[in-house]
């Protein structure tokens, strides 16, 4: 199947920071939004600024840590691009260092001037980097379908829930793990219709990363919280935005089909996406507090 960066299928052509040797291709970088839209993040004081070479693009990661920049340099080498400067594309936040373990901030990554992770854990905050720089790489994407979403790992598979979830992590990420259901540090849902699962990447293979420089990265100072492993999840749920009340899998499939970004003809999709609803409950959840949304979504999964 066809398909694209995963969340940005835009891009744009800029000029690379030195001058391109002749018969070199121009560098080709992922659009960024206005200036405007990242005010705050513009304003903090970013210590490392990258750029890596990930499938045709070239992508700015920005780290307000020193030794953290240096770190992720190492364990991404081989994807360095010496001589191209890309605008920030991600931006890698960690916490004021403390003295009292308990009150430790938050770590966050953010693509443009959207969270995408926030975590106590800088092992985690790394590898959802690297999970996403990795979806930029067409081979992580071959025979699967991306789907807009956020996946919510539990104990018997894997739950397909609304991508607004992004927007709510501070709220619902603590509620969500109490009930069981983990978030994958991930832009998008990469889901094999054929198997009815959900993928999550070995993204350390697919950038050809260091191991062993990702291992000297620092532990967390109190409790772990590492990602959802590498693997593969039964699909036993889809919840689509809402007014709560159940919906046939017709009307799922087209739902799902609004929400599929892989390129490619309709009616393979469309009968793919017929494929993984015809072996679950779908259904809607309301947009509501937190308790209750989480709520919503538990009884789904």
């Amino acid at each position: 199947m066809g398909h694209t960066g995963v969340g940005a299928p835009d891009t744009d052509r800029h000029e690379s920071a030195r001058p391109v040797e002749p018969g070199r291709a121009q560098p080709l970088f992922v659009a960024v939004p206005p200036a405007s839209w990242c005010d705050a993040l513009n304003r903090e004081v970013w210590a490392d600024r990258v750029t890596f070479h990930v499938g045709e693009l070239h992508l700015g990661v920005r780290t307000n840590d020193a030794d953290l920049g240096a770190q992720v340099r190492a364990a991404l080498r081989k994807r360095l691009a010496h001589d191209v400067q890309a605008p920030a594309n991600f931006s890698v936040k960690l916490a004021p260092p403390v003295t009292n373990r308990r009150n430790a901030g938050f770590h966050f990554l953010y693509r443009n001037s959207a969270i995408q992770v926030r975590t106590r854990d800088v092992q985690r905050l790394v590898r959802g980097l690297l999970a996403h720089l990795a979806t930029f790489e067409p081979s992580t994407l071959d025979g699967l379908l991306t789907i807009d979403g956020v996946t919510l790992v539990h104990d018997e598979g894997a739950l397909i829930a609304p991508a607004a979830l992004r927007q709510w992590l501070a709220v619902v990420e603590r509620r969500l793990n109490l009930r069981g259901l983990r978030i994958v540090d991930a832009p998008a849902v990469l889901l094999d219709p054929a198997r009815r699962e959900v993928v999550v990447p070995e993204a350390v293979a697919v950038l050809d990363a260091d191991p062993a420089a990702l291992d000297t990265i620092d532990a967390p100072a109190g409790r772990p919280d590492p990602p959802v492993p590498v693997g593969r999840y039964p699909v036993t749920g889809w919840a689509f935005l809402g007014t709560g009340e159940p919906i046939t899998r017709a009307h799922a499939v087209a739902l799902a089909s609004r929400l599929t970004l892989t390129r490619d003809e309709p009616q393979p999709i469309l009968d793919a996406l017929a494929h993984v609803v015809g072996g679950v409950e779908p259904g809607t959840v309301p947009w509501a507090k937190p308790p209750e949304l989480v709520a919503a979504l538990a009884a789904l999964a």
